[in-house]
């Protein structure tokens, strides 16, 4: 992984607990002694503001290879590496286009190459890039920021009229980029998180319900389906496109039957006692504008069953501005947050979370131990005299 001269290796958020041993999805960040921000000196705030051009520069070339497929025609291409002109070629691209990227690329140390042989993909770039079942697989996140282009450009307007943004939401490639960067939530779901719920996991082992809020294009309803055959998975989508595409994978997963997903807002959800676990993977933060978060949490409530599990994935805002210091990740959300405030999402932080939690009557709420320091997992239960 290519690393920007001047930048620093941090650990995750400090205040959340023990989440694992694998830091996230293979990146192990470690303190460093020598904080950007502590040496104050004309260089050296120099150096640290061109190494975020520079890191903004670097994830524009990576989305640029993942979205035209040149990282996949490389590394499909002969072992040895791949000339420009032969990349060219079997691309179709324009061979001044090809050129230019592929220098850019091997600049950032996302090829290598040789006089004879050409371009390669640099050392575990196709896990990285192209692989989004691998646990060290960073394309989604690539995908996501450099979707945000519009959002960022957008913000001055924004902070002007105070309108929320609607144009960038639909944007195919924001959408497509949503999808694989939470695509691996649903395993970290099911292989880490559940198994500390092992009263919930045993019933959904031997065949109960499940529902997922915000179900998206039907990905997690569907991997849960595959890893607990015996139970019936309900995704809720208020979305019309994404609940017409989460259909079409269910029938071609053949899984229709056992995998249902509804068209419903979560604010209109009415059922009670029905569900063994409920789960919403970053979707808390979007359903819960103004004060609506403990009427949709009143809602889960009713309609888990008794010691049934409730399971929020959500970002892990810091609770202090202080924490926004903290390491690399914390500085990652501070750009998703420009995004979400001009979409009209409620910032959540990690206390907060908590409390919602507790005041919405659930029990033995706490952190779960998960490998991805981008999001913040937490279990609570419903009583059994409820």
């Amino acid at each position: 992984m290519f690393t920007v001269q001047g930048a620093v290796q941090v650990k995750p958020i400090s205040a959340i607990p023990a989440r694992g041993e694998n830091p996230t999805f293979g990146l192990n960040l470690e303190q460093s002694e020598d904080l950007p921000w502590g040496d104050q000196s004309a260089k050296a705030q120099m150096e640290k503001v061109l190494g975020y051009i520079l890191g903004n520069q670097a994830t524009w070339v990576a989305a640029i290879g993942v979205k035209a497929g040149l990282f996949q025609a490389i590394s499909t291409g002969p072992k040895k590496g791949m000339p420009e002109e032969a990349l060219s070629a079997d691309t179709g691209f324009n061979l001044s286009a090809i050129r230019a990227w592929c220098r850019s690329a091997y600049a950032f140390g996302f090829l290598e190459w040789e006089e004879q042989s050409g371009y390669r993909l640099g050392p575990h770039m196709e896990e990285l890039m192209l692989k989004p079942s691998h646990p060290n697989y960073l394309g989604g996140q690539i995908q996501f920021y450099a979707a945000l282009n519009e959002s960022y450009r957008g913000y001055p307007q924004f902070l002007r009229s105070r309108e929320t943004e609607q144009g960038n939401t639909a944007d195919p490639w924001l959408l497509a980029a949503l999808g694989n960067l939470t695509k691996p939530d649903a395993i970290m779901i099911t292989d880490h998180v559940l198994p500390q719920a092992p009263r919930t996991l045993a019933r959904i082992l031997a065949g109960g319900m499940i529902l997922d809020i915000g179900a998206g294009e039907g990905d997690h309803i569907i991997h849960y389906a595959r890893r607990y055959p015996r139970s019936r998975v309900i995704g809720l989508e208020v979305d019309p496109s994404k609940v017409e595409i989460a259909r079409e994978k269910v029938a071609e997963a053949s899984l229709e039957g056992q995998a249902v997903i509804r068209e419903e807002d979560v604010s209109q959800f009415a059922e009670e006692n029905t569900y063994d676990l409920i789960t919403l993977n970053l979707t808390l933060h979007d359903v819960c504008a103004g004060e609506r978060c403990s009427d949709v949490l009143g809602r889960i409530f009713r309609a888990l069953r008794p010691q049934g599990t409730i399971l929020i994935s959500e970002f892990p805002y810091p609770d202090s501005i202080r924490g926004y210091r903290e390491g690399p990740f914390c500085q990652l959300l501070s750009g998703i947050q420009l995004h979400l405030a001009m979409v009209g999402c409620r910032m959540i932080t990690q206390k907060q979370l908590w409390l919602l939690m507790e005041q919405g009557r659930f029990k033995n709420v706490r952190a779960a131990s998960q490998p991805n320091p981008t999001r913040f997992v937490l279990l609570g239960e419903k009583p059994t005299n409820q």
